[in-house]
């Protein structure tokens, strides 16, 4: 493949790596076709070319030796950050809330395990979920070791479910319905726990 493929590649896996960035080990792998040398050749240039471009808020970072992750140019860093200083609705999608839902009830749960109960794949809702901090690893279990999920400190934090697990309402997943607003209906006090307010 030309430079210019390879520079694309390299630029999806760091951004589908997000902040825990990926080893080079890793991208070799990946591009089998390609030396290891060749590789970090195209993440320099990469690098190169967004340090170039002010019209590009990107830069790579290299850290633990071997390992890169996308990140933004330090000196924008401040105008970034009043974006947290902004009140603005967040949502969730339906298929999130569900997955959130079976979390919180079921877990530790296995990604598996969750499938089985939607029927249907969750492997992005997951992910979305882990990015918010609303859900962690506790655990590895079964045949193959997978990973078991339950809902976060911040997860209670921001349901305001003083109690935990025990606040949370009596439901019947097979009554959850992905066309539902909110998919989990008020508890003894009129509120609505899961309202979907985050943004997916």
């Amino acid at each position: 493949m030309n430079n210019q493929e390879l520079q694309a590649i390299i630029e999806g896996l760091l951004f589908i790596s997000g902040d825990d960035g990926i080893e080079l080990g890793q991208i070799a792998q990946v591009l089998t076709e390609e030396k290891p040398s060749a590789i970090k050749k195209t993440i320099k240039a990469l690098e190169d070319k967004y340090n170039q471009d002010e019209a590009s808020i990107f830069s790579i970072q290299k850290f633990n030796q071997n390992k890169y992750r996308l990140q933004t140019k330090s000196k924008y860093n401040n105008y970034l950050a009043r974006l947290k200083s902004i009140d603005q609705p967040h949502k969730l999608t339906p298929a999130a809330i569900e997955v959130l839902s079976i979390i919180a009830y079921d877990g530790p749960i296995s990604r598996h395990e969750i499938d089985l109960v939607r029927k249907s794949d969750s492997t992005y809702q997951v992910q979305r979920l882990k990015e918010k901090h609303l859900i962690k690893v506790v655990a590895r279990g079964g045949i193959n070791r997978s990973a078991l999920y339950e809902v976060t400190d911040n997860f209670y934090k921001i349901f305001n479910l003083t109690n935990g697990k025990a606040d949370l309402p009596s439901l019947d997943f097979n009554d959850l319905s992905l066309d539902d607003e909110t998919l989990i209906s008020n508890d003894s006090t009129g509120q609505n726990i899961f309202k979907g307010d985050l943004n997916e």
